[in-house]
């Protein structure tokens, strides 16, 4: 069982897009093009399989992440714009000035 996380950059610096389900019309982003490749997008709140430390009965850490299974190995990834972000949160401050 593995966790891995994963920080979205853009140039030029720009706001990170917004992440809602995708609908089958809907063009795919960058990131989402990116995150199809490391696994499947899942729903944390009920989520039965590995977790790697993500909530998954109040949606405290996100709605959605990414999970793959490679090698006989579980792996969800921590993806930094699916975590929730609150200015008030000093530990998610220093993380995101770092």
């Amino acid at each position: 069982m593995t966790v891995c996380n994963v920080h979205y950059f853009s140039l030029p610096p720009s706001p990170p897009p917004p992440f809602l389900p995708v609908l089958p019309t809907a063009p795919l982003l960058p990131l989402d093009r990116f995150l199809e490749l490391l696994g499947r997008r899942v729903r944390l709140k009920g989520w039965t399989r590995y977790r790697g430390g993500l909530d998954v009965g109040k949606d405290q850490t996100g709605l959605w992440s990414v999970y793959t299974e490679f090698e006989e190995h579980e792996i969800m990834f921590h993806v930094s714009t699916l975590l929730p972000y609150d200015e008030d949160d000093r530990q998610q401050v220093n993380a995101h000035i770092l």
